[in-house]
């Protein structure tokens, strides 16, 4: 049965949602810490009296941030440019990008 009007708007923008901030939040930090190995600094700063806890913190934590600032904006866009009506409640909006860019984190790590 072939649907009079296309609705992949509303099914793209919210895997679009997902899938960049996959790939931004794991790429970027992945990336991060390698250069640190191929520049030759991951050993200075083993030797340092920060814990391996804190230089992964100080790593990911912009990339965690700009994972966060990705998932508005593509939803904000999609919502604004695509018409995609996001049928979800407010506290929804605040802790499920949050959630999301934790378990891409926690990928990363």
């Amino acid at each position: 049965m072939v649907q009079p009007r296309p609705q992949e708007p509303l099914v793209f923008v919210p895997g679009i949602i997902g899938s960049l901030t996959v790939v931004l939040v794991v790429t970027l930090t992945a990336f991060a810490v390698v250069r640190e190995r191929e520049i030759g600094t991951l050993e200075q700063i083993m030797v340092t009296p920060i814990r391996p806890v804190e230089f992964i913190l100080g790593k990911t934590l912009p990339f965690f941030l700009i994972g966060l600032f990705d998932v508005t904006l593509i939803a904000v866009v999609g919502s604004l440019w695509f018409r995609c009506r996001f049928a979800v409640t407010s506290p929804y909006w605040r802790w499920a990008p949050f959630c999301f860019s934790c378990a891409c984190w926690a990928w990363a790590c």
